[in-house]
């Protein structure tokens, strides 16, 4: 089967071009693409490792400065979901070798186990904060929920029937890949039990007007941003007091009303740099 799993991957490796239409054609035949041995060696030319069960993990090119191991792998005795959250998929780690951070986010496509009576819009990706599981969004294609990650993680799909999220628009001119953490969050009335988590932004190309990237967070009021970046090999940080209020009922990608979801202005020019990342609670696996 390793073998097998091999020549799947020679295949798509042939064929790797890190955009939404490659994730859509490849869907099909990374679900069968399964191995035994989930740790492969990758370079800076990026790759893709294959797990149990279908899922995968997409690293770009130039998101690893030097040779690393990288796995991803099924978690048995993982931390039990909020209540009112349904389990919705495996719970999986991805580790790096060395806590390697990524230079570009990768991408994880995580099976989903469709729960009867829960709309598309319900599904939503779990990442462990190291205290608790934080919503961390995705990206629904099929039955594979896609989400970036940029180090160590511990990851799971999972389903709520009452769910109230809603879409968020950055725009802005930043050079570095960002994570964002939002800061002081208060959820909508009736809204599921599980708090946001951070969010990736890929380096803006164009003007900071042309710059938008769309995210999908949970409904509420949110007092503030910390925004956080890596240059020259020193984390950096900075505090954006932006406050915002995602309605449930507001705007979602695609939307042919004409409507448009609130606007996160981001940018780092003039903002107060800090040394150091964001203080939140940072990753460190779970079971």
């Amino acid at each position: 089967m390793f073998l097998g799993t091999l020549a799947v991957l020679a295949g798509l490796l042939a064929l790797v071009a890190y955009g939404g239409d490659f994730a859509a054609r490849i869907t099909r035949r990374l679900t069968e693409a399964t191995s035994q041995a989930e740790v492969e060696p990758l370079g800076p030319e990026g790759g893709a490792v294959a797990g149990p069960t279908g899922v995968v993990l997409l690293v770009p090119e130039g998101a690893l400065a030097a040779p690393a191991a990288v796995g991803i792998s099924p978690v048995e005795d993982a931390p039990p979901l909020p209540g009112g959250m349904t389990a919705a998929g495996g719970v999986y780690r991805v580790a790096f070798s060395d806590g390697v951070r990524l230079a570009e986010p990768a991408e994880v496509a995580l099976p989903v186990e469709r729960v009867a009576g829960v709309e598309d819009d319900c599904y939503a990706a779990l990442r462990w904060d190291g205290a608790r599981w934080a919503y961390a969004g995705g990206r629904l294609r099929g039955d594979m929920l896609w989400i970036d990650t940029t180090s160590d993680d511990l990851l799971t799909v999972a389903a709520c029937e009452r769910g109230q999220f809603a879409t968020l628009a950055v725009q802005g001119g930043w050079p570095h890949p960002l994570t964002v953490h939002p800061q002081g969050w208060k959820p909508a009335a009736g809204s599921c039990p599980v708090s946001p988590g951070a969010f990736s932004l890929p380096p803006s190309a164009g003007s900071a007007a042309a710059s938008r990237r769309e995210v999908r967070l949970p409904a509420g009021a949110y007092a503030g941003w910390c925004v956080e970046w890596q240059a020259q090999g020193s984390a950096y940080h900075t505090i954006t007091d932006f406050p915002l209020t995602l309605p449930a009922d507001g705007c979602e990608p695609g939307d042919a009303s004409g409507c448009e979801p609130p606007v996160l202005p981001l940018t780092l020019d003039g903002a107060a740099v800090r040394t150091g990342p964001c203080q939140v609670p940072r990753a460190t696996g779970g079971g």
